[in-house]
């Protein structure tokens, strides 16, 4: 839990049913449990959440999400991506007005609770106007996967850029380690509005990377780099993936 009291730190992770490359997704059995039950037992380990709540449309998502003791806020169809989900379910907790609110990707299972929490720290510096986890990609063949995000910083941890594309490129074939921007996102409860009210960007559309956005009106987002092993769920590869992960950890 949260140690500040002052601030108060709200955790939503997003969970909508509709998924287009893993049919219906956030259900599927990973190793004994579902996705959406791996994603909140690894996201409820943050030490710096006051509480967590699971966004979903689906009434089948709600019902295994309270199997498992969740607490769970009903979010309507119709948004454009995570941030938008969260952002309705902010409007809805009424436990505590929370300063603080971290959007947690509900396909993103496999890294540690300590990075939300460093993120948390990183955010109340007030450096940056949103910070997000980057994660070093260990597996080659996610570096020209258009489905992983890369991420590339100035040397304070400020994102320069968010591309599907492989960035930096490589010209002259020197070591280069890549960064996958993922997994969580920390923004105060009143830059939500902000986001809200900004227009769809045309990097943003082209890129359809819901940061882009932020970036294009000039906000800053700041990260941290880790060596951490993430491993999302967006092709049924990558699910197979996450499987292999949990069997390796628990079997």
């Amino acid at each position: 839990m949260n140690i500040n009291k002052d601030i108060k730190v709200l955790g939503v992770i997003s969970a909508r049913i509709g998924s287009t490359r893993v049919s219906r997704k956030m259900l599927k059995d990973v190793y004994g449990k579902t996705l959406i039950c791996r994603a909140y037992e690894r996201t409820v380990q943050a030490k710096k959440l006051d509480a967590l709540v699971i966004a979903t449309d689906s009434d089948e998502i709600e019902a295994e999400a309270k199997s498992f003791g969740a607490k769970v806020i009903r979010s309507i169809k119709e948004h454009a991506n995570g941030t938008e989900r969260t952002a309705e379910a902010v409007k809805i907790f009424d436990e505590f007005l929370p300063d603080t609110v971290v959007t947690v990707w509900g396909d993103e299972p496999t890294y540690p609770a300590s990075a939300i929490d460093d993120c948390i720290d990183l955010f109340h510096t007030g450096k940056f106007d949103v910070v997000i986890p980057s994660f070093k990609i260990h597996n080659p063949a996610s570096i020209d996967d258009p489905s992983v995000g890369k991420v590339v910083t100035d040397i304070h941890g400020r994102i320069l850029y968010l591309s599907r594309s492989t960035i930096p490129h490589n010209y002259k074939g020197a070591s280069v380690d890549y960064y996958h921007a993922s997994g969580a996102m920390i923004m105060h409860r009143d830059f939500f509005d902000i986001y809200s009210s900004l227009p769809r960007t045309g990097l943003e559309a082209i890129e359809d990377i819901e940061q882009l956005r932020i970036l294009e009106q000039g906000y800053s987002i700041g990260t941290i780099k880790t060596n951490f092993l993430n491993q999302g769920v967006n092709t049924p590869e990558d699910y197979e993936a996450v499987v292999q992960i949990y069997k390796e950890r628990e079997g």
